[in-house]
Protein backbone atom coordinates (compact mmCIF):
# COMPACT_ATOMS: atom_id res chain seq x y z
CA UNK A 1 0.00 0.00 0.00
CA UNK A 2 2.62 2.12 0.71
CA UNK A 3 4.07 1.92 -3.07
CA UNK A 4 0.93 3.25 -4.40
CA UNK A 5 0.21 5.82 -1.74
CA UNK A 6 4.05 7.28 -2.92
CA UNK A 7 3.14 7.22 -6.22
CA UNK A 8 0.38 9.61 -5.91
CA UNK A 9 2.44 11.57 -3.93
CA UNK A 10 4.76 12.06 -6.05
CA UNK A 11 2.56 13.00 -8.75
CA UNK A 12 1.87 16.08 -6.87
CA UNK A 13 5.35 18.12 -6.06
CA UNK A 14 4.17 20.94 -5.57
CA UNK A 15 1.91 20.18 -2.64
CA UNK A 16 1.51 18.48 0.28
CA UNK A 17 -0.62 15.51 1.13
CA UNK A 18 -2.07 13.70 4.41
CA UNK A 19 -4.75 11.21 4.96
CA UNK A 20 -6.98 11.89 7.67
CA UNK A 21 -9.64 9.81 9.23
CA UNK A 22 -13.25 10.78 9.59
CA UNK A 23 -12.16 12.93 12.76
CA UNK A 24 -9.24 14.46 11.68
CA UNK A 25 -6.69 12.21 12.84
CA UNK A 26 -3.20 12.51 10.94
CA UNK A 27 -2.40 8.93 9.55
CA UNK A 28 0.08 9.53 7.43
CA UNK A 29 1.89 12.60 5.55
CA UNK A 30 4.11 13.44 2.61
CA UNK A 31 7.96 14.27 2.90
CA UNK A 32 6.96 17.74 1.26
CA UNK A 33 4.98 18.85 3.73
CA UNK A 34 7.68 20.04 5.70
CA UNK A 35 8.01 22.80 3.04
CA UNK A 36 4.70 24.35 3.75
CA UNK A 37 4.02 23.75 7.45
CA UNK A 38 7.81 23.71 8.91
CA UNK A 39 7.36 20.54 10.97
CA UNK A 40 9.05 16.99 9.77
CA UNK A 41 6.65 14.75 9.20
CA UNK A 42 7.83 12.30 11.75
CA UNK A 43 6.29 14.85 14.72
CA UNK A 44 2.88 15.31 12.62
CA UNK A 45 1.58 11.40 12.28
CA UNK A 46 -0.58 10.70 14.78
CA UNK A 47 -1.38 14.40 15.77
CA UNK A 48 -5.24 15.98 15.03
CA UNK A 49 -5.49 17.94 12.13
CA UNK A 50 -6.26 20.90 14.19
CA UNK A 51 -3.22 21.24 15.92
CA UNK A 52 -1.25 21.23 12.77
CA UNK A 53 -2.94 23.58 10.72
CA UNK A 54 -5.13 25.57 13.28
CA UNK A 55 -8.33 24.15 11.92
CA UNK A 56 -10.76 21.27 12.55
CA UNK A 57 -11.95 18.43 9.73
CA UNK A 58 -15.49 19.82 10.67
CA UNK A 59 -14.43 23.01 9.35
CA UNK A 60 -12.31 21.63 6.58
CA UNK A 61 -15.34 19.42 5.40
CA UNK A 62 -17.57 22.55 5.48
CA UNK A 63 -14.98 25.07 3.57
CA UNK A 64 -15.19 22.06 0.93
CA UNK A 65 -18.81 22.02 0.88
CA UNK A 66 -18.99 25.52 0.63
CA UNK A 67 -19.31 25.79 -3.73
CA UNK A 68 -19.68 29.80 -2.65
CA UNK A 69 -16.13 30.29 -1.27
CA UNK A 70 -12.89 29.32 -2.50
CA UNK A 71 -11.28 26.28 -0.36
CA UNK A 72 -8.95 28.54 1.06
CA UNK A 73 -7.66 29.11 4.40
CA UNK A 74 -4.86 31.00 6.03
CA UNK A 75 -2.21 29.57 8.72
CA UNK A 76 0.47 31.15 10.92
CA UNK A 77 4.01 29.33 9.80
CA UNK A 78 7.31 31.17 12.29
CA UNK A 79 4.96 34.27 12.45
CA UNK A 80 4.24 34.52 8.82
CA UNK A 81 0.86 34.27 7.41
CA UNK A 82 0.65 31.77 4.33
CA UNK A 83 -2.72 30.92 2.73
CA UNK A 84 -3.13 27.52 1.92
CA UNK A 85 -5.39 25.84 -0.90
CA UNK A 86 -6.77 22.49 -0.74
CA UNK A 87 -8.69 19.79 -1.72
CA UNK A 88 -10.48 16.28 -0.13
CA UNK A 89 -10.40 13.29 -2.00
CA UNK A 90 -12.32 10.54 -0.47
CA UNK A 91 -10.74 7.56 -0.33
CA UNK A 92 -12.72 3.98 -1.88
CA UNK A 93 -10.82 1.52 0.51
CA UNK A 94 -8.60 1.76 3.14
CA UNK A 95 -5.28 3.40 2.83
CA UNK A 96 -4.12 1.82 6.13
CA UNK A 97 -6.09 -0.41 8.48
CA UNK A 98 -8.58 1.89 10.54
CA UNK A 99 -12.08 1.41 11.31
CA UNK A 100 -13.14 4.68 10.78
CA UNK A 101 -13.69 6.08 6.69
CA UNK A 102 -10.70 7.87 5.70
CA UNK A 103 -9.88 11.13 3.44
CA UNK A 104 -6.80 12.35 1.57
CA UNK A 105 -6.11 16.00 2.22
CA UNK A 106 -4.18 17.93 -0.19
CA UNK A 107 -2.70 20.97 0.50
CA UNK A 108 -0.40 23.73 -1.50
CA UNK A 109 1.11 26.58 -0.60
CA UNK A 110 -1.05 29.78 -2.25
CA UNK A 111 0.36 32.47 -0.74
CA UNK A 112 3.14 33.46 -3.68
CA UNK A 113 0.41 33.04 -5.90
CA UNK A 114 -2.25 35.55 -3.92
CA UNK A 115 0.89 38.02 -3.76
CA UNK A 116 1.26 38.13 -7.07
CA UNK A 117 -3.03 38.34 -7.66
CA UNK A 118 -3.01 41.07 -5.43
CA UNK A 119 -0.06 42.71 -7.24
CA UNK A 120 -1.87 42.43 -10.58
CA UNK A 121 -5.28 44.17 -9.00
CA UNK A 122 -3.21 46.77 -7.65
CA UNK A 123 -1.55 47.38 -10.94
CA UNK A 124 -4.75 47.29 -12.71
CA UNK A 125 -6.21 50.00 -10.08
CA UNK A 126 -2.96 51.76 -10.55
CA UNK A 127 -3.87 51.75 -14.82
CA UNK A 128 -7.08 53.14 -14.12
CA UNK A 129 -6.10 56.16 -11.95
CA UNK A 130 -3.15 57.09 -14.52
CA UNK A 131 -5.82 57.38 -16.67
CA UNK A 132 -7.99 59.11 -14.82
CA UNK A 133 -5.29 61.84 -13.84
CA UNK A 134 -4.29 63.69 -16.83
CA UNK A 135 -8.20 64.62 -16.88
CA UNK A 136 -8.57 65.30 -13.67
CA UNK A 137 -5.23 67.22 -13.82
CA UNK A 138 -5.90 68.91 -16.58
CA UNK A 139 -9.52 70.48 -15.48
CA UNK A 140 -7.83 71.50 -12.01
CA UNK A 141 -5.00 73.43 -13.66
CA UNK A 142 -7.72 75.26 -15.53
CA UNK A 143 -9.18 76.11 -12.98
CA UNK A 144 -6.33 77.32 -10.83
CA UNK A 145 -5.18 79.03 -13.81
CA UNK A 146 -8.26 81.26 -14.17
CA UNK A 147 -7.99 82.02 -10.43
CA UNK A 148 -4.23 83.19 -11.05
CA UNK A 149 -4.77 85.35 -13.73
CA UNK A 150 -8.28 87.27 -12.29
CA UNK A 151 -6.23 87.96 -8.92
CA UNK A 152 -3.28 89.38 -11.14
CA UNK A 153 -5.60 91.39 -12.95
CA UNK A 154 -6.65 92.45 -9.43
CA UNK A 155 -3.49 93.13 -8.38
CA UNK A 156 -2.15 95.33 -10.93
CA UNK A 157 -5.58 97.97 -10.46
CA UNK A 158 -5.20 97.84 -6.66
CA UNK A 159 -1.54 98.69 -5.85
CA UNK A 160 -3.14 100.87 -2.76
CA UNK A 161 -5.91 98.33 -1.62
CA UNK A 162 -5.30 97.16 1.66
CA UNK A 163 -5.67 93.51 0.62
CA UNK A 164 -2.95 94.13 -1.63
CA UNK A 165 0.02 92.27 0.43
CA UNK A 166 -2.75 88.96 1.25
CA UNK A 167 -3.63 89.02 -2.78
CA UNK A 168 -0.44 88.76 -4.15
CA UNK A 169 0.27 86.27 -1.12
CA UNK A 170 -2.76 84.28 -2.98
CA UNK A 171 -0.92 85.06 -6.59
CA UNK A 172 2.39 83.93 -5.21
CA UNK A 173 0.08 80.44 -3.69
CA UNK A 174 -1.76 79.91 -7.13
CA UNK A 175 1.51 80.25 -9.10
CA UNK A 176 3.21 77.45 -6.97
CA UNK A 177 0.12 75.53 -7.68
CA UNK A 178 0.64 75.44 -11.10
CA UNK A 179 4.12 74.79 -10.93
CA UNK A 180 2.96 71.78 -8.96
CA UNK A 181 0.69 70.59 -10.81
CA UNK A 182 3.54 70.92 -14.11
CA UNK A 183 5.64 68.46 -12.08
CA UNK A 184 3.43 65.71 -11.29
CA UNK A 185 1.81 65.67 -14.85
CA UNK A 186 5.07 65.95 -17.14
CA UNK A 187 5.30 63.25 -19.56
CA UNK A 188 4.92 61.99 -22.69
CA UNK A 189 5.79 63.66 -26.15
CA UNK A 190 6.60 66.84 -23.77
CA UNK A 191 9.64 65.10 -22.39
CA UNK A 192 11.12 65.51 -25.78
CA UNK A 193 10.40 68.78 -26.85
CA UNK A 194 13.84 70.25 -26.55
CA UNK A 195 14.26 74.47 -26.17
CA UNK A 196 17.06 76.90 -25.76
CA UNK A 197 16.80 78.06 -22.12
CA UNK A 198 18.62 79.63 -19.35
CA UNK A 199 19.06 76.46 -16.50
CA UNK A 200 20.29 78.51 -14.24
CA UNK A 201 17.27 81.14 -14.45
CA UNK A 202 15.00 78.23 -14.78
CA UNK A 203 16.05 77.03 -11.72
CA UNK A 204 16.38 80.24 -9.57
CA UNK A 205 12.30 81.19 -10.49
CA UNK A 206 11.55 77.34 -9.11
CA UNK A 207 13.60 77.69 -5.87
CA UNK A 208 11.87 81.08 -5.37
CA UNK A 209 8.76 79.66 -5.89
CA UNK A 210 9.52 76.85 -3.22
CA UNK A 211 11.35 79.33 -0.99
CA UNK A 212 7.54 80.24 0.76
CA UNK A 213 7.04 76.54 1.04
CA UNK A 214 10.53 76.27 3.00
CA UNK A 215 9.95 79.62 5.06
CA UNK A 216 6.48 77.22 6.81
CA UNK A 217 8.80 74.95 8.79
CA UNK A 218 11.87 76.98 9.00
CA UNK A 219 14.09 75.55 6.18
CA UNK A 220 16.87 77.33 3.99
CA UNK A 221 17.39 76.45 0.88
CA UNK A 222 20.69 77.30 -0.64
CA UNK A 223 21.28 76.94 -4.40
CA UNK A 224 24.84 77.36 -6.00
CA UNK A 225 26.18 76.63 -9.67
CA UNK A 226 28.46 77.54 -11.91
CA UNK A 227 28.63 79.26 -15.24
CA UNK A 228 26.27 77.47 -17.49
CA UNK A 229 25.42 78.39 -21.24
CA UNK A 230 22.26 78.10 -22.36
CA UNK A 231 21.14 74.68 -23.01
CA UNK A 232 19.19 72.60 -25.07
CA UNK A 233 16.46 70.96 -23.11
CA UNK A 234 12.70 71.34 -21.93
CA UNK A 235 12.40 73.88 -19.32
CA UNK A 236 9.91 71.66 -18.02
CA UNK A 237 12.22 68.72 -17.00
CA UNK A 238 14.10 71.22 -14.91
CA UNK A 239 11.36 72.84 -13.02
CA UNK A 240 9.46 69.31 -12.45
CA UNK A 241 12.58 67.42 -10.76
CA UNK A 242 13.77 71.01 -8.95
CA UNK A 243 10.02 71.02 -7.69
CA UNK A 244 9.50 67.44 -6.47
CA UNK A 245 13.18 66.85 -5.15
CA UNK A 246 13.46 69.75 -3.00
CA UNK A 247 9.84 69.67 -1.06
CA UNK A 248 10.67 66.16 -0.43
CA UNK A 249 14.18 67.11 0.71
CA UNK A 250 11.80 70.10 2.77
CA UNK A 251 9.81 67.67 4.29
CA UNK A 252 12.60 65.45 5.08
CA UNK A 253 14.18 68.63 7.41
CA UNK A 254 14.27 69.82 10.81
CA UNK A 255 13.14 73.32 11.84
CA UNK A 256 16.98 75.77 10.71
CA UNK A 257 18.11 72.82 8.39
CA UNK A 258 19.90 73.82 5.04
CA UNK A 259 18.83 72.22 1.71
CA UNK A 260 21.18 72.60 -0.83
CA UNK A 261 21.18 72.67 -4.50
CA UNK A 262 24.36 72.31 -6.09
CA UNK A 263 24.22 72.65 -10.51
CA UNK A 264 27.10 71.71 -12.82
CA UNK A 265 27.36 71.80 -16.19
CA UNK A 266 30.39 70.47 -18.43
CA UNK A 267 30.07 69.22 -22.07
CA UNK A 268 31.04 65.27 -21.65
CA UNK A 269 28.41 64.69 -18.61
CA UNK A 270 25.76 66.99 -19.57
CA UNK A 271 23.87 68.82 -16.84
CA UNK A 272 24.12 67.74 -13.41
CA UNK A 273 22.05 68.55 -9.93
CA UNK A 274 23.08 67.66 -6.49
CA UNK A 275 19.99 68.09 -3.89
CA UNK A 276 21.55 67.23 -0.02
CA UNK A 277 19.76 67.68 3.29
CA UNK A 278 20.43 66.32 6.84
CA UNK A 279 17.03 65.70 7.83
CA UNK A 280 15.47 62.20 8.80
CA UNK A 281 17.16 60.14 6.03
CA UNK A 282 15.88 56.83 4.96
CA UNK A 283 16.24 53.15 5.75
CA UNK A 284 17.51 50.42 3.60
CA UNK A 285 14.27 49.08 3.23
CA UNK A 286 12.42 52.46 2.22
CA UNK A 287 15.53 54.23 0.07
CA UNK A 288 14.87 50.63 -2.07
CA UNK A 289 11.23 51.69 -2.46
CA UNK A 290 11.01 55.16 -2.67
CA UNK A 291 10.65 55.66 -6.53
CA UNK A 292 7.60 52.84 -6.33
CA UNK A 293 4.67 54.44 -7.47
CA UNK A 294 2.50 56.06 -4.72
CA UNK A 295 4.77 54.86 -2.50
CA UNK A 296 4.72 57.02 0.71
CA UNK A 297 5.91 57.67 4.49
CA UNK A 298 4.25 60.94 4.78
CA UNK A 299 0.89 61.60 5.99
CA UNK A 300 -0.22 63.53 2.95
CA UNK A 301 2.17 62.66 0.57
CA UNK A 302 0.96 61.21 -2.81
CA UNK A 303 4.15 58.65 -3.70
CA UNK A 304 4.54 59.99 -7.16
CA UNK A 305 6.94 62.79 -6.94
CA UNK A 306 10.13 60.77 -7.25
CA UNK A 307 8.45 57.80 -9.47
CA UNK A 308 7.80 60.86 -12.29
CA UNK A 309 11.50 62.14 -11.64
CA UNK A 310 12.81 59.03 -12.14
CA UNK A 311 10.46 58.35 -15.26
CA UNK A 312 11.94 61.62 -16.58
CA UNK A 313 15.49 61.21 -16.27
CA UNK A 314 15.10 57.58 -17.46
CA UNK A 315 13.08 58.97 -20.55
CA UNK A 316 15.97 61.23 -21.48
CA UNK A 317 18.76 58.96 -21.09
CA UNK A 318 19.83 60.66 -17.79
CA UNK A 319 20.88 58.92 -14.21
CA UNK A 320 19.35 59.10 -10.99
CA UNK A 321 21.63 58.43 -7.94
CA UNK A 322 20.07 58.43 -4.42
CA UNK A 323 21.89 57.87 -0.96
CA UNK A 324 20.55 58.08 2.89
CA UNK A 325 21.35 57.06 6.06
CA UNK A 326 18.45 57.53 9.01
CA UNK A 327 19.19 60.70 10.95
CA UNK A 328 21.86 61.91 8.60
CA UNK A 329 20.03 63.28 5.42
CA UNK A 330 19.88 62.13 2.12
CA UNK A 331 21.54 62.92 -1.39
CA UNK A 332 19.74 62.65 -4.69
CA UNK A 333 22.34 63.37 -7.57
CA UNK A 334 20.16 63.55 -11.15
CA UNK A 335 23.07 63.98 -14.69
CA UNK A 336 21.02 64.91 -17.73
CA UNK A 337 22.94 64.10 -20.82
CA UNK A 338 22.40 67.63 -23.34
CA UNK A 339 21.45 67.43 -27.13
Amino acid sequence: MHDANETLITTKNEAGLFVLDDKGWIQYASDNIFLIVNVDRSEIVGKNIKTVLGISMLRLVEIWNNLNKENEFSIKVDQNKKYIAFEFIKTDKFLWDSELEQSVLIIKDQTENNRIKEERDRNKSLLNINQMMPIFFNEFKNSITSISSLVEVILENSRESKFHDELDLLFKKTKRMLLRVDSLTLGGREVFTYHTIDVVFEIQNTVMLITSYADQYGVKLDLTFDEIPPLQINEAVIRAIVTNITRNAIDASKRNDIVSIDVNFNDNDGLSILFKDTGHGMSPVILKRCVDPFFTTKTFGSGIGLTLCKSIIDSVGGIIQITSEINKGTQVFIQIPIQ
